[in-house]
Parts: structure tokens; sequence; C-alpha cells
């Protein structure tokens, strides 16, 4: 990997912090305390149709299209809309106890806190994530990753979501360093990779899943993929 990177970008959400397993335990929580059970033959039925929208908003959301607001309501009342007529107020309130219960959890992607720690000695470490403040600041205090990070950059803080050139721009500046020392690594390649590359920035794309590379793959800046974190021993 190249000699003159000072800083790495990291994405947290199922880069770092196991996003899709805490948020479904938590979900399933709140499914359990409000009986949603009598509305469905399972939680996996319940889960099947919140996962596929909450997917949609969510990157409706990354691109500027609906806020954070929306985004709240409509993944809770979009599954049980034909069995609950609940006010915007009550379902944001519900939204609210789905994320207290979320933040509680601390289970992080494998390997995690032990390949930051280690990059943590060679490089600055700056969190760059679109996730809501409430519970960032949360995930990374009570799961330990915060210690190992000089930095963090949220979107909800900055008013500017991946892939937006500006929210990479605003990390840039605020870590004291340029395009040419840095290295974006996540998850997403929508998001982290996309956004890297429409800022000029190097990337690694995280893919535990061993997915495709996109066809626009060769046009972007990414260096390599990885399918397990400590593969960055090796790399950097």
């Amino acid at each position: 990997m190249h000699s003159n990177i000072r800083l790495l970008l990291i994405d947290l959400d199922d880069t770092l912090w196991a996003t899709q397993r805490n948020n479904r335990d938590g979900l399933q929580e709140l499914y359990t305390a409000l009986d949603w059970g009598q509305y469905f033959v399972s939680f996996e039925a319940y889960y099947d149709v919140y996962i596929r929208h909450n997917n949609k908003l969510w990157d409706r959301y990354n691109h500027g299209l609906i806020t954070k607001e929306e985004l709240c309501v409509e993944r809770l009342s979009h599954p049980l809309k034909d069995f609950l007529d609940l006010s915007e107020e009550s379902w944001l309130s519900i939204d609210e106890e789905y994320r207290g219960r979320v933040r509680l959890k601390r289970t992080l992607c494998p390997h995690a806190l032990e390949v930051l720690a280690y990059l943590h000695e060679r490089y600055r470490i700056c969190i760059l994530s679109n996730g809501f403040r409430e519970l960032q600041y949360d995930k990374l205090e009570r799961s330990g990753l915060s210690r190992y990070c000089h930095g963090v950059v949220l979107s909800d803080e900055v008013g500017y979501n991946k892939p937006d050139p500006r929210i990479f721009a605003h990390a840039l500046e605020q870590m004291g360093c340029s395009v040419d020392e840095t290295l974006m690594i996540g998850d997403s390649w929508g998001t982290d990779i996309t956004g890297a590359t429409a800022s000029g920035i190097r990337s690694l794309w995280y893919n535990p899943e061993h997915l495709s590379l996109p066809e626009d793959a060769g046009q972007s800046t990414l260096l390599t993929q990885i399918h397990d974190l400590r593969e960055l021993y090796r790399l950097l």
C-alpha cells in the first residue's frame, strides 16, 4: 500500500460496528415489547418487509431525498400500515424507543477492535459516517472503539451525507490531511467508495459478503478489496 498515507477515513456501520445484527436484535426486542407479533406469522416475516423498505429509505436519505425524520417515521410505520393508524409524533416516539434499544448493543464486526488498535498506532483515524448523531457516539463509546479514533465526522452534524464530496472535504480539513495522504475504508460501495472516488481519495472496499464488483469499479479510486479486517495487517 502507498507509503504516503497518513489518514484513514473509516466507515462505522457494518465496517466496524455490526449494524445489521445490532439493529435486528433491537428491533426484535421492540417487536416483542409492543406485541407486533399479533400482526405477523413471525418476526422473520415482519423483518423481511421492514428491511427491504428500510434499505430503500436509507438510499434516499444518503442522497438527500428525504429527511432524517421522514426516514424514522417511514421505516417503522410501513410494515404496519395496514394494522396501525398512528400519528407522526407517535411513530417518532416509537423510533426513539427503538434507537434506545439499539444504542445498548455492543457487537462489533469480526476483529474490528484489535485491527483498529493496530491502525491507530500507525495512522490518523477518522470515523466518517452517515449515521445519526445520538447513536454514533454511543456506539463508539460503548464498544470501546472511541479510544482508537482521532476524529469523528458525522453527516448529521456536517449537513452532507456520503457520497457527497463535501463531507469528505470537511473530514480532510478537520484532520489536516490532503487527498493524496488519505485512504477511505468502508463496506458500502454506493456511499464509501463512490464518495471517495468523487473526492479523488483512494479507497479500500470491505466486502465480507463477497459481493461482485460493480460495473463502474474500473473508473473508481479502489485500490483493492478485503473480506476480513485482518487483511489490513498485511496491507497497512
